[in-house]
């Protein structure tokens, strides 16, 4: 095998596909058609990204990802840098460097993942991908024992594609549209897996992302990257049963405003935990202040109101989802909704504008 690709391409594909890995990892570099195809992974994940390249001999190798990443970082970013092979040793050629790393017998590696029973095929934007994994920072359990609540589920309901994380006291559901993906419960990510694809999407920014998936496996691809992983084992639970039922009070604010509102109750309270109340009629304010300390602590912010009511929640829970659920898919401003508990409304959390109650 002999190629020649740019180091800051090579360092560019490398540092993507080493997403999948950790410390002392294998990379398997494919060279054929104009292209440096570098995977990374393990028997639960895999990450392949390409870098343009000549090819004067295709073939393949394996080296440690870990030193050809160093050594690449290490030259011009516009230099040309040449790999080749022999039985041996992989040789890595720049400039006056010359430098050889020990080969990985490609016999020796596990097979990589790979989508081979696609079932269904979506497509939505690169910020809607990121507005499904989302819920995971906030609500995702990290109790090994209830191993099919540490992820996202993703599942379609009508026309939407809607991604649903939990911890038992708090639920996060955001949906955007899309075609029918999954109507199972069986289609949840696990945390380790969603984390490298929010990264990766994160880090490529591209306009659009296609989402396959099999029984058993999940895989996203952008320009820039593939993404391939296993899906936990289990259903989710049938969450839906604790949201409330429609009803006329609710009241919608600048997300903004209330984030810079909860953040001054926070600096105040003193209870521990603090619970906050808050409280709205139609057409008013809505309006905050510490349940167990009303005298010291409350505010009022701009507010669309209709009906009226009264409801208490736990003030760092409520900032928890506030503060990580941001609207990804469009830059217009955010905004958050609160229902009435007693009554209910129906959740509306399609492009994560929302928050339900």
């Amino acid at each position: 095998m002999k190629l020649v690709a740019h180091a800051s391409a090579l360092a560019s594909a490398l540092s993507l596909a080493a997403a999948a890995v950790r410390k002392k990892g294998v990379v398997r570099l494919v060279a054929d058609d104009g292209t440096a195809r570098i995977t990374c992974g393990d028997n639960a994940i895999a990450t392949t990204a390409t870098a343009p390249a000549t090819v004067h001999e295709p073939g393949q190798v394996a080296v440690s990802v870990d030193r050809l990443a160093a050594l690449v970082a290490g030259f011009a970013p516009g230099a040309p840098v040449t790999l080749s092979t022999t039985e041996n040793v992989a040789i890595v050629v720049c400039g006056n460097s010359h430098s050889r790393l020990s080969i990985i017998p490609w016999t020796d590696l596990p097979d990589v993942l790979a989508l081979d029973s696609e079932i269904a095929l979506v497509e939505v934007s690169g910020g809607e991908c990121l507005l499904l994994l989302e819920p995971l920072a906030a609500a995702a359990v990290k109790d090994i024992t209830r191993f099919y609540l540490c992820g996202i589920f993703l599942h379609t309901v009508d026309d939407r594609l809607v991604a649903v994380s939990t911890d038992g006291c708090r639920l996060i559901r955001v949906g955007v549209s899309a075609g029918e993906f999954s109507t199972t419960r069986d289609l949840i990510l696990p945390q380790e897996a969603a984390m490298v694809l929010r990264w990766l999407v994160t880090r490529t920014k591209p306009e659009k992302v296609t989402l396959r998936r099999s029984r058993t496996l999940l895989a996203v691809s952008g320009p820039d990257f593939e993404f391939v992983s296993r899906l936990i084992d289990g259903k989710f639970p049938p969450y839906e049963a604790v949201f409330p039922a429609a009803s006329p009070n609710f009241v919608t604010c600048a997300r903004s405003e209330l984030v810079a509102a909860l953040s001054r109750l926070a600096a105040v309270a003193t209870a521990d935990p603090p619970l906050l109340a808050l409280s709205w009629t139609t057409a008013g304010p809505l309006k905050l202040f510490l349940a167990r300390q009303p005298g010291d602590g409350a505010d009022a912010i701009t507010a669309q109101a209709h009906g009226a009511a009264t409801i208490a929640v736990p003030l760092s829970q409520l900032t928890a989802i506030i503060v990580r659920i941001q609207r990804r898919a469009r830059p217009a401003r955010s905004r958050r909704a609160f229902g009435d508990p007693q009554q209910g409304r129906k959740a509306r959390a399609p492009d994560a504008k929302r928050v339900e109650f």
